[in-house]
């Protein structure tokens, strides 16, 4: 029996019930990869403000210390209040029909001491789109220097799960507003 619920963006196959089908690996399509200077618009080239560019895909493996969580990434926030935008991506476009409702992160933002702040969730990939790019804090209070972010999967805290909904984290923006 073919399997029948190939999940994107990781191209891997879960099989059906009871594993009567092994897994098969398959290519995977890469996300956009952003630099700075690259986009046609202020949404898809965040050059205003600082931006940390992950490009790294989210819960796609099995285990809460795999893929549902990143590695660190170094940055340097100052203390301050920002407007905290993150973008997804998800090749919905080019694969049709899925149901994937958690497609979703968060970030959580360290100094020297510590977690200093955790945003939002973004949204959603909405079934029609292939990215999210979406403000989630308009006023967020950072306390101290952040010096690494880390991002998690929307369901990294209720795992263990069996929802796959794989995505990747393109970036966080964070405008300075005072």
């Amino acid at each position: 029996m073919a399997p029948t619920n190939q999940h994107i963006p990781c191209g891997h196959w879960h099989g059906v019930t009871g594993g009567s089908v092994p897994r098969t690996w398959i290519p995977v399509m890469a996300p956009p990869v952003l630099t700075s200077g690259s986009g046609s618009s202020p949404v898809d080239n965040p050059s205003d403000g600082i931006t940390v560019y992950f490009n790294a895909l989210l819960g796609a493996a099995e285990g809460k210390d795999s893929q549902y969580a990143s590695r660190t990434f170094s940055c340097n926030i100052p203390a301050g209040v920002y407007r905290v935008t993150l973008k997804s991506f998800d090749d919905h476009l080019a694969h049709p029909g899925q149901y994937q409702p958690d497609e979703a992160f968060y970030c959580v933002l360290y100094s020297s001491s510590g977690a200093v702040y955790r945003t939002p969730t973004i949204s959603d990939i909405p079934d029609n789109a292939n990215s999210v790019t979406q403000v989630v804090d308009s006023g967020a209070y950072i306390r101290e220097t952040v010096t690494s972010i880390r991002i998690f999967h929307k369901l990294y805290d209720s795992l263990p799960t069996s929802n796959w909904n794989s995505m990747y984290a393109i970036y966080a923006n964070f405008k300075r507003l005072s």
